[in-house]
């Protein structure tokens, strides 16, 4: 399966070395880059990425804002954000609707590790949705019977 990650922060530097890091893990991802959080929600709505990893202090629009503004747009509301930052924001970003917080610096193999865990969640929850359906139209089937 290929997978659309966004990251969002103002070093291109973070992103040079999270994009070469994903690399090799093979072409199973496509890294898209916004310097801001205002671009990111642009970003978000056109390309629709499966994970964002946002940082907190970006210029014209914060992490924290731009989640916000991400939640409250139904096309990116379900699109699952891991904050990355040195700063103290935890708090909001999680009040915001971040999914989880990865702390600057921050080790390259974490970051793997928990956007792999957070794409296994999202896909156990695919498949319980359609579980779930299925069991819906089973009743509704047999209920007509």
């Amino acid at each position: 399966m290929n997978y659309t990650i966004l990251v969002a922060d103002d070093s291109k530097s973070y992103f040079d070395t999270i994009e070469e890091a994903f690399r090799q893990m093979g072409d199973h991802y496509k890294l898209i880059w916004a310097g801001t959080g205002k671009m990111a929600c642009l970003l978000a709505e056109q390309y629709l990425p499966d994970l964002i990893l946002m940082d907190v202090i970006m210029p014209e629009m914060n992490g924290v804002k731009a989640i916000q503004t991400l939640k409250e747009n139904p096309l990116t509301a379900d699109i699952p954000v891991i904050m990355l930052s040195a700063s103290e924001s935890l708090q909001a970003a999680y009040e915001t609707g971040a999914h989880d917080f990865i702390s600057k610096p921050f080790n390259v193999a974490d970051i793997i590790s928990i956007v792999a865990k957070s794409f296994e969640r999202r896909s156990y929850a695919v498949k319980l949705n359609g579980l779930k359906e299925r069991i819906q139209n089973l009743r509704s089937t047999f209920q007509d019977s």
